[in-house]
């Protein structure tokens, strides 16, 4: 009678426990069903419902007037090669653009899918009769070509229009997102460049997550990309500093907001054969008033060489950057 008894109560708290097991499955099954449901994915309203297609018109002029042609004077003064062909006394380019962007939104489901694309245009308004080309660290010009100056006149004549299309495909889960195609990374140690005309793409994958509150995750591995005036998606990549090109560059990151006023971040990338270089930052917002705060950062930048190191790698930097910020507040309306 003593041994039924013991396996009768045996009995009982085995299905206690495999009820309480099956519970808490039921109850993590809730759990993670609610937050899918109110992920940003969760949340969406079809492919088409959150599509976004925007139009941006940009008018860019440059000016340089080399008075009596001396440029090489000053080249020869200082050291250093601006990139500006020293035969030619003046530098005039004006253009406009006009940059079509789509933006799909995610089909609906636990994995939604979307694509975005763009289609840039661009048309010379001035910056012939050999006044074409910018010059500037590495001879970045506003048009392609305007570089290619005739060594005996010093005439500069870039081309009279040009443009670019692309696109990229996505898929989402939760607060997840993977991209593949012509992108424009953000990062403090790999980003595209928007100073000309038309922004830079490059071609490659970027993934963001923000699963965790307050937590901003990415990584890309990117393989080539286009410069501000060029049409060629095929191009190396290339820094800024020593314009040094390279085939690949792989980076990762990550940011988090402590509180409303105190946020950081770290990142990490490779330059193929060139060098690796970390980041750290801090930033710190302290409110003066309702319109008013004021804003600090400490940024640490370290390069070191990777591969063949074919490029000196940068020294390492800290920085202190301070702002006082207003904000003008939206006055009360009466009701």
């Amino acid at each position: 009678m003593q041994i039924k008894t013991c396996s009768a109560m045996a009995l009982a708290i085995s299905v206690a426990t495999l009820q309480l097991a099956n519970a808490a499955d039921e109850v993590a099954v809730e759990q993670l069903a609610r937050g899918l449901a109110d992920s940003s994915q969760g949340q969406s309203k079809g492919f088409i419902e959150d599509s976004q297609l925007n139009l941006l018109n940009r008018n860019v002029a440059i000016n340089r007037n080399f008075k009596n042609n001396n440029n090489a004077a000053a080249n020869a003064a200082d050291g250093f090669n601006d990139g500006v062909n020293t035969n030619q006394g003046a530098i005039n380019e004006w253009g406009h653009a006009a940059m079509l962007t789509y933006t799909s939104g995610f089909t609906q489901g636990t994995v939604g899918f979307g694509v975005d694309a763009f289609a840039n245009g661009a048309v010379r308004l001035t910056g012939g009769a050999g006044t074409g080309g910018t010059g500037g660290v590495g001879g970045v010009n506003v048009f392609p070509g305007s570089n290619h100056c005739d060594d005996l006149t010093g005439s500069c004549q870039g081309e009279d229009a040009y443009g670019l299309a692309g696109g990229a495909v996505k898929l989402r889960v939760s607060e997840t997102e993977l991209k593949v195609g012509n992108l424009q990374p953000n990062s403090p140690v790999f980003g595209y460049s928007d100073l000309y005309l038309m922004p830079q793409h490059f071609t490659g994958g970027l993934v963001t997550s923000n699963e965790i509150s307050g937590l901003a995750l990415q990584g890309g591995h990117f393989t080539s990309g286009n410069a501000e005036n060029s049409t060629n998606q095929d191009g190396n990549l290339g820094t800024t500093y020593g314009q040094t090109a390279f085939q690949r560059a792989d980076f990762v990151g990550a940011d988090y907001s402590f509180s409303d006023t105190l946020s950081g971040g770290l990142h990490a990338s490779k330059y193929q054969d060139v060098w690796q270089q970390y980041y750290a930052d801090l930033y710190h917002s302290l409110p003066l008033g309702e319109e008013t705060a004021l804003n600090t950062s400490i940024a640490y930048y370290k390069t070191d060489d990777s591969g063949d190191a074919t490029l000196t790698p940068t020294p390492t930097a800290w920085r202190w950057p301070w702002s006082l910020v207003r904000t003008a507040l939206p006055s009360p309306t009466s009701g």
